[in-house]
């Protein structure tokens, strides 16, 4: 999918600062990720040097879109990012599943199962595609665009707070 610079990303931006303060921590392996796909993995090695990305918009293309699906946004807007939510299994089923109706605002068969009151609040998880880049916005390696799989309560939270104030400084 070639890269196309968006200008309508205003609404998603909006939306983004609004639910900054959304919580949660732990990835989800729940999602398809088709073949030859690069997942963005932090070399622990370098863990405390400073990383540099460029967060690549994309166009909206389905109506299962979360965003989509509860009215907030609509199929064709830009978006810069997809928010999850996601419960960690544990026991024979080890791993994680998709979190109905925090994704999505419908009953979730996971708490229906399970029971709302033995379940864990979800793991709020926010995935972007990324392409790695100097401190000038360069990209290095390859170029290719990966999957940046991240806690919202670790990584997007304050990055949308700092979304908030650039946006204000430049009168979003």
């Amino acid at each position: 999918m070639p890269y196309k610079r968006q200008t309508n990303l205003q609404g998603s931006y909006t939306q983004a600062v609004e639910e900054r303060d959304d919580n949660g921590a732990r990835g989800p392996s729940i999602i398809n990720i088709p073949a030859g796909t690069k997942i963005y993995k932090l070399d622990l090695a370098n863990a405390n040097k400073d990383h540099y990305f460029n967060i690549l918009p994309y166009n909206i293309e389905t109506e299962n879109h979360p965003s989509v699906f509860k009215g907030k946004r609509k199929i064709g807007d830009g978006d810069f990012r997809l928010d999850i939510y996601t419960h960690r299994v544990e026991g024979v089923l080890k791993g994680n599943v998709l979190c109905m109706s925090q994704t999505y605002g419908k009953p979730c068969p996971y708490e229906q199962e399970v029971g709302e009151q033995d379940t864990k609040s979800p793991s709020h998880r926010t995935i972007f595609w990324v392409q790695e880049c100097d401190r000038r916005g360069t990209p290095i390696g390859d170029g290719k665009p990966q999957l940046f799989i991240t806690s919202h309560y670790a990584f997007t939270k304050t990055f949308l707070e700092e979304v908030d104030i650039q946006g204000k400084q430049l009168g979003f």
